[in-house]
């Protein structure tokens, strides 16, 4: 009984609205350290798929924790009050502040998972997910923020270690070598194996989170502010693990926490759900417009992968490859006639076409997305650095509409030069038919 009361009073103290009784990040992830030390291990078992972690059966000495979590208050407190710590973590105070948060998240990300795959503290969850205004998507960019720093150091340490043991299974380069030199590049690579480890297994739970949240609340990953990121992101992703330099990934050194296939599918299962919860095409259309790291091979080269040692879903991924693949061949055209739009039509910091535009309070317009998206960073308009919020932001319909018209009939245009290309070729066709000689 004790026991429970504290899991109760650390869930009220944790999960009333903006830290209202306890402010200070630092020594909310402190009492949340208590929640993290009361879940069952066995649930968290990131060997198992996370559906049956939850149905393991628990030893004796372990089944008191999980009727701990069985109370209406955890219910209705924990899963708020642990994602707003996941927010304001990224800011303790402390010199320390920015490698304190991936711990403390990491730890976090624990619960939240274990949480996430208990169906009593579903209805909460889901609250947070469908709750205006934009609290899960503050949660959601975090989780981006630190998959993707913590996913590049994996990858950049991991080709080191890869050129560290070339050197070291070569007679030749080692010959070169001094005996400092060797001695260096042993430190070196023993220094490397311990950073890599803890960056895999920190990143290993941000990217599990991804995926099993877009099991279930794929949609909320694809709003305007989150879809280009989330493209760019996963294309990237599928770059590093299958593309034609991914065999710098190969290391010989044992690493517990790397398991590139796990990794692979559970990206591309992801991006196969976004795609999904866009009917319209709008995931890929953003696949597709990512000039950096998008690549009709890569996605290829992943297809095979999948395919090879069976793990994720070969097909799904090859059906969205096709369609990225020909939004990619549609944009290409459809650029070449828009190249020429009015200044007043494009986005004043990307010098992109604006599709939703808005005025911001000192006038200035901005497509929604870039200016959502900039605000989950940084509350300060562009222009002014006054302080902004999503809901001063003003639809500007006119603009739209003028917008939305002269789109449309740019692409008409280019759409009756298509057609008249295609009856232009036909026609050449006729007449080669025509001239051919006989066969007799």
């Amino acid at each position: 009984a004790s026991v429970r009361s504290v899991a109760r009073l650390v869930a009220e103290l944790l999960g009333r609205r903006g830290g209202a009784l306890v402010g200070s990040p630092y020594l909310r992830a402190q009492l949340s350290e208590l929640i993290a030390a009361l879940v069952p291990r066995a649930r968290l078992d990131d060997a198992l798929p996370y559906d049956e972690a939850a149905r393991v059966p628990l030893p004796a000495d372990e089944a008191w924790r999980e009727a701990l979590f069985d109370d209406a208050l955890l219910h209705e407190r924990l899963p708020r009050g642990l994602m707003q710590l996941y927010i304001d973590i990224e800011r303790t105070g402390r010199s320390s502040q920015f490698y304190d948060k991936f711990n403390i998240r990491y730890r976090l990300a624990l619960v939240v998972r274990y949480l996430w795959h208990r169906p009593s503290y579903a209805p909460a969850l889901e609250r947070l997910v469908a709750e205006p205004g934009d609290f899960f998507v503050r949660f959601i960019n975090h989780n981006l923020n630190d998959s993707i720093f913590l996913l590049d150091e994996s990858f950049d340490k991991l080709r080191h270690i890869h050129d560290l043991e070339r050197v070291q299974a070569d007679p030749a380069a080692l010959a070169a070598q001094s005996v400092q030199q060797r001695r260096e590049a042993a430190v070196d690579l023993r220094r490397t194996v311990q950073q890599v480890q803890t960056y895999l297994r920190l990143s290993n739970e941000s990217v599990a989170m991804l995926h099993y949240m877009t099991s279930r609340a794929a949609a909320a990953f694809v709003r305007p502010e989150l879809a280009q990121r989330m493209a760019n992101m996963l294309n990237y992703w599928l770059v590093r693990l299958a593309g034609p330099d991914c065999a710098v990934l190969k290391v010989r050194a044992r690493l517990d926490d790397f398991s590139p296939r796990r990794l692979l599918a559970r990206i591309t299962d992801v991006l196969v759900r976004l795609a999904a919860a866009t009917p319209d095409g709008s995931f890929e259309r953003a696949l597709a417009a990512d000039g950096r790291s998008y690549s009709g091979q890569v996605y290829s080269l992943a297809v095979r992968h999948l395919a090879r040692h069976g793990v994720g879903d070969a097909a799904a991924l090859a059906g969205v490859a096709e369609r990225v693949a020909a939004a990619a061949a549609e944009a290409a055209r459809d650029d070449d006639w828009l190249a020429d739009a009015p200044d007043e039509f494009l986005d004043p910091l990307l010098q992109t076409l604006m599709r939703d535009p808005v005025r911001l309070p000192c006038g200035e317009p901005l497509d929604r997305a870039t200016i959502t998206r900039h605000l989950l960073s940084d509350a300060t308009c562009p222009f002014t650095r006054a302080p902004l919020t999503v809901d001063q932001l003003q639809p500007a319909d006119d603009l739209r509409a003028r917008i939305d018209a002269w789109r449309a009939d740019k692409l008409q245009q280019a759409a009756a030069a298509a057609a008249a290309a295609r009856q232009s070729s036909h026609d050449d066709d006729n007449d080669d038919d025509d001239t051919a000689p006989d066969a007799h």
